[in-house]
């Protein structure tokens, strides 16, 4: 070498001068140079300065040596070099270097030509040089592809180590010496057999494939799926998720990913609007077409939730056009309205031609309002086309639910995290749990490594088999650990994979997973090792900007440092293509991430996590809103280190936020976390209302409670009662304590503090008044709304507090007070009525007004007949308020007064107040509507059936208990009149211990009018008194349509019992029907004197009575009448009556004729047994 650098040298510019080498000549050299630049990066060292005018070589051109201190230029620079890409350049960059060096051997120029810097470096990044054999056709393609895979862009699609390169550019000199000519091969496979690089195939999990595949296409037919997928940490749950992704997307179908991660466990519904950020990104970048269909659905469906989705997802606006006005409700409300609508707004983007699959990773660590969402979601019978997917590990399972087999523990984490059972969902439900990899797989996956499967290729993998269980995770990185300690490596002198047989049992027992990958990441160099560290200490997925300006690197140091990490398998990136720019990166697996922060010296993390929160804070300034979690989480984790007072109340106030931002999203537990937090840093004293501690304070109660805290939650409003003794502030109080004994469905309790809260206003209510007290306060509220007829109309609105304060309370109380007592209920909204026409309008005064006119009416109190006009002035009246909530009160209220005297009106009214109650989450209203609906339905059993189903569907499961049975009964009762349930039924079960409570019941009281009605109609006389008996206890609470329908079947018994009765009995049953007939002669509207079954009751009194003429004149007025009402059932009653009436007298022709037509309009009514028989 000394030689060679004194005498005889040259430099390789020199001898080219520029003519192309001869390619024998070329091989030689382009092998000893290789080989030089192989030995320095078996060293560890990247030359970076490879260039022509510095290689020197002997005569012969065979011997080379590189002279490695001198400057870059410009021309032989690699893209990477150049700075102008996220990412630091490697062993390849040399590669790309040499090809430019090569390319010129054999062309005789340099690749690109230039006149500046920044000209080739533009090339560099941009221009594909011209292909070889367009410059020398006489060049075999093998050694052209050499070269130009040098030269790729992307140092990812060049050779990965100068030793492949070597072996190719010697296989060429061996073919030109043997053959004379470069025979063609396929490039680059032995440097593909030297790489280390961990299968990305899953071994094991054809089966759990095929599987997803099958209930993708479920739900590509129309179907809605959910698959919980289980195994322990590292089985490859989310690869394969990932793997299936694939398919989706081929498929032109949406996978919508999220994270669930213990950081964000107070952020309510994290994963979830994850997920629909992502969705409306994706939709909004779609064509205009798609956009506006969605964007159709929405507005339909929505209704006046767009305000709250809007709240929660301001990137939705784009889709919502007009933005509602966001009504305040109480907390359960809250809730409900929110339940509500996001399944409604998901539905909005599913369509057959984009199945749509929401993949939740991780859901043992899932806030508790995203459960809540998810039950609401798998439970809802109209979205259709839906996969979720949700994976989490058997082992936070197990932590909760005891020990056991997984499926076991799966089951009963399903049952007490989502309230699924299988089957007894709308969705398809489908459980796959991960195995361990079984040896077979094992081998297989060493095999596909080594490329060989031989006798010691066996033995390695049943050794790493039993040292990691078969977890796919823990074989990767022990496998990686053995390769980078060079215990597993590539033996170039044998070209093979090489290892000590005991090199598995020479690792220690004790270490697990997360040895491996802590010490993979201390052997980085100290710099990146910081920068890893304190993007763990970030979170599990964070933006590039955000770590460099915590760790004080550079952008473009920081992107080509994360660059490195996704190469070496510890992070990867999002890849986003509307955020091309700052797509962010998350950690590979949890273990990665949770062995990076484990490098955190629990003495530097407060620091650490104070600094990442500062700088979260500075830099989001007109983002505060949208990051305040973030910044709340690390700030709150850096407390200790907090040392002035100023920053501590500051921080106590940023809790404050992202506790009232929680609780308007409805996330109670996370909201509560965080004014409990910010209570503990304030010192200022509670008692001054206008202190932060007292904020924090009055915020917490309703979250207790609505976390199933009742007791600390009273203990909080007591203690606020001490704080103050204003009584605007007091009300506040007061109505959190009313709400939250509503919500628990304590009615005594809610109206006992109510009516304590309207003592401190001065108004003092007996809870039991007597009558002569209600009709003078009757009265006198008449008297004061006569003497104010002209200007209740126009009654001003008062905005003033004291008022506002005392309506809130005595609106908040009402649904209790009329539960408990009609008569408390008349003296209470007379009273507030008067106070009302001196103090002017508000929501309460509407709605009592209309509350006061449903009073008297049912009542029959003197001067009722403007009950009614009184509810129309309150519905004119609530024009002066945007809220849905009073509309879907009102509604009801004028539904009830309207039932009875027309019907069709009456329904329709119900049906906008369950529309409003729907949208404003007013589920106590939704349910008595529908509940009143269903009990008063007039139409046949086919029109029951869709009502029911329609309000299954709309109601989304969240209607009450009650609701729920009385659907259960009429669905019971369909199937009884069409002969698919037996007469001992269950349903029939409550009923002996209902009966005996003198409360309101309506559920007893709806079976009882069914029961009367089957048994009139199946002749079993007998029963239906009995259960006339039954029913009797309640009639004065009921609508009076139900009411009714009992009085009338009630009297077509007592008709039909008649001719079978002893003659004792008779006279008693004549009159007993007298007295039910003349009580109806009264009657108008539904089942009025004029109805076709009034006029049956009549024509049976008739024939009972042996008038013959009448009876026949009466039952065909009553036929008649029936048709006209399109009532087929009670048609077919009359003529069945009718044809009995006629068999008697002997017409046995007339008698058929009269049955076919009741068969035929029983038929048409659905009532189908009783047409055949």
């Amino acid at each position: 070498m000394e030689h060679l650098m004194q005498a005889d040298r040259i430099t390789l510019k020199e001898w080219l001068r520029e003519t192309p080498a001869v390619v024998l000549a070329f091989l030689h050299t382009a092998i000893s140079i290789t080989e030089q630049v192989h030995k320095a990066h078996k060293r560890g060292t990247i030359l970076g300065n490879l260039n022509p005018a510095y290689i020197w070589m002997d005569s012969e051109a065979h011997i080379t040596v590189i002279q490695e201190k001198h400057e870059t230029d410009s021309i032989y620079t690699s893209p990477e070099q150049t700075g102008r890409m996220n990412r630091l350049p490697d062993e390849r960059s040399d590669l790309y270097v040499l090809g430019m060096i090569y390319y010129e051997m054999l062309s005789g120029k340099v690749p690109f030509q230039a006149e500046s810097t920044e000209e080739y470096i533009h090339a560099h990044l941009a221009i594909v040089p011209t292909a070889l054999r367009a410059l020398r056709p006489e060049l075999s393609e093998s050694l052209e592809a050499i070269i130009m895979k040098l030269l790729s862009k992307s140092p990812d699609e060049r050779y990965r180590s100068t030793y492949g390169l070597l072996m190719d550019l010697k296989k060429c000199l061996y073919s030109l010496l043997e053959e004379g000519y470069i025979a063609s091969f396929d490039i680059a496979r032995a440097d593909e057999a030297s790489r280390f690089r961990l299968p990305r195939t899953l071994f094991g999990r054809e089966g759990e494939e095929e599987k997803l595949r099958e209930a993708y296409e479920q739900v590509r037919s129309g179907e809605s799926v959910l698959m919980l997928v289980s195994g322990p940490a590292g089985s490859g749950k989310t690869a394969l998720i990932r793997q299936f992704q694939v398919q989706v997307v081929r498929e032109y179908g949406l996978l919508m990913e999220a994270k669930c991660e213990p950081k964000n466990r107070d952020i309510p519904f994290s994963p979830i609007l994850q997920m629909l950020r992502k969705l409306i990104k994706h939709t909004l970048g779609e064509t205009p077409e798609r956009v506006d269909k969605v964007r159709t659905r929405l507005a339909k469906e929505l209704g006046q939730g767009s305000g709250v989705l809007a709240s929660l997802l301001p990137e939705v606006e784009p889709l919502l056009g007009e933005i509602s006005t966001l009504e305040v409700l109480p907390p359960a409300e809250a809730t409900i309205r929110l339940h509500r609508l996001l399944p409604i707004f998901i539905k909005a983007f599913l369509d057959r031609e984009h199945a749509l699959v929401l993949f939740l990773d991780d859901l043992q660590w899932a806030d508790s309002a995203t459960l809540e969402v998810l039950r609401t979601i798998v439970h809802d019978k109209v979205l259709l086309g839906l996969f979720i997917i949700g994976t989490f590990r058997e082992e936070a399972m197990q932590e909760g639910l005891g020990h056991g087999e997984p499926e076991a523990a799966t089951a009963l984490w399903m049952e007490s995290a989502l309230f699924l059972k299988v089957g007894s969902t709308p969705m398809s439900f489908q459980h796959l749990i991960l195995s361990p990899l079984s040896y077979t797989e094992v081998r297989r996956f060493v095999s596909q490594i080594v490329d060989e499967n031989t006798l010691r290729v066996r033995l390695l993998a049943e050794s790493l088999y039993h040292r990691t269980g078969g977890n796919p995770l823990f074989l990767h990185r022990l496998l990686d650990s053995l390769h980078r300690e060079r215990k597993f490596y590539f033996d170039e002198e044998s070209s093979m994979w090489t290892w000590e047989e005991a090199i598995v049992t020479q690792v220690p027992s004790d270490p697990g997973v997360l040895h491996f990958i802590g010490e993979r990441i201390r052997k980085l160099p100290t710099d990146q090792m910081e920068l890893l560290i304190i993007a763990a200490a970030i979170g599990h997925r964070f933006p590039p900007a955000t770590l460099a300006l915590v760790s004080g690197r550079s952008v473009p140091y920081t992107r080509q440092c994360l660059q490195f990490f996704e190469e070496e398998g510890l992070l990867y990136r999002e890849y986003d293509a509307h955020e091309a720019e700052e797509s962010y990166y998350r950690f590979l697996h949890d273990r990665v991430h949770q062995a990076a922060y484990m490098s955190v010296p629990e003495s530097a993390k407060a620091a650490l996590h104070l600094k990442i929160g500062r700088v979260l804070r500075a830099n989001s300034s007109d983002q505060q809103e949208e990051f305040i979690f973030d910044m709340v989480y690390h700030l709150n984790l850096g407390m200790d280190d907090m040392v002035e007072e100023s920053d501590r109340n500051e921080l106590a106030e940023y809790n404050l936020q992202a506790g009232l931002k929680s609780k308007a999203a409805t996330g109670y537990a996370a909201a509560l976390h965080y004014f409990e937090v910010g209570l503990g840093l304030v010192k200022d004293d509670e008692k001054r209302t206008d202190s932060l501690a007292y904020r924090l304070l009055l915020e917490m109660p309703e979250c207790e409670y609505m976390c199933g805290r009742q007791v600390v939650a009273e203990e909080l409003l007591q203690r606020l009662m001490g704080c103050t003794t204003d009584l605007v502030e007091r009300s506040q109080i007061y109505l959190i304590w009313i709400g939250m004994n509503s919500y628990l469905k304590k009615n005594d309790m809610a109206l006992e503090i109510g009516m304590q809260a309207l003592e401190e206003f001065g108004w003092k209510l007996p809870l039991e008044p007597a009558r002569a007290e209600i009709i003078k306060e009757v009265l006198l509220t008449q008297v004061a709304l006569y003497n104010n007829r002209k200007d209740i109309a126009h009654l001003p609105v008062n905005p003033d507090p004291h008022y506002r304060a005392l309506s809130n309370l005595v609106m908040a109380i009402s649904t209790s007070v009329f539960t408990i007592s009609l008569e408390l209920t008349a003296v209470l909204f007379s009273r507030f009525i008067r106070y009302g026409l001196r103090h002017g309008n508000n929501e309460a005064f509407a709605f009592m007004l209309a509350g006061y006119g449903l009073v008297i009416l049912r009542n029959k109190i003197s001067l009722s007949r403007t009950g009614l006009h009184y509810i129309d002035t309150a519905i004119l009246l609530s024009a002066s308020f945007e809220s849905i909530d009073l509309q879907c009160r009102l509604n009801y209220i004028r539904g009830l007064a309207r039932l009875q005297p027309n019907p069709e009106e009456g329904f329709k009214h119900m049906e906008k107040s369950i529309r409003y109650g729907m949208e404003s989450a007013n589920l106590s209203y939704v349910s008595i509507a529908m509940l009143t609906s269903a009990t008063t339905h007039i139409g046949d059993l086919y029109a029951l059936t869709a009502l029911i189903s329609d309000y299954e569907k709309m109601s989304q499961m969240l209607v009450d208990d009650e609701t729920h049975s009385i659907f259960q009964i009429a669905r019971w009762y369909i199937a009884k009149l069409q002969g698919e349930v037996r007469v001992s039924d269950n349903i029939m079960l409550p009923i002996q211990s209902l009966g005996m409570q003198k409360t309101l019941n309506n559920e007893v009281y709806y079976i009882c009018t069914c029961q009367i009605e089957i048994a009139y109609l199946e002749g079993r006389y007998g029963d239906a008194l009995d259960w006339v008996d039954k029913g009797r206890f309640n009639t004065f609470r009921q609508t009076r349509m139900q009411v009714r329908k009992q009085h009338i079947y009630h009297s077509l018994t007592l008709a039909a019992m008649y001719g079978g009765s002893p003659q004792e009995e008779r006279k008693d049953i004549r009159s007993k029907l007298g007295k039910q007939l003349f009580s109806m002669r009264k009657w108008t509207g539904y089942y009025g004197n004029k109805s076709s079954a009034y006029l049956l009751v009549t024509a049976e009194l008739k024939r009972i009575d042996g008038d013959r003429a009448a009876a026949m004149k009466g039952y065909d007025d009553a036929i008649r009448a029936a048709r006209l009402e399109s009532h087929s059932l009670m048609e077919g009653t009359a003529l069945e009556c009718a044809s009995r009436f006629y068999r008697e007298t002997g017409s046995t022709i007339g008698a058929d004729t009269l049955i076919v037509d009741a068969c035929a309009a029983y038929s048409k009514w659905g009532l189908l047994p009783r047409s055949e028989n």
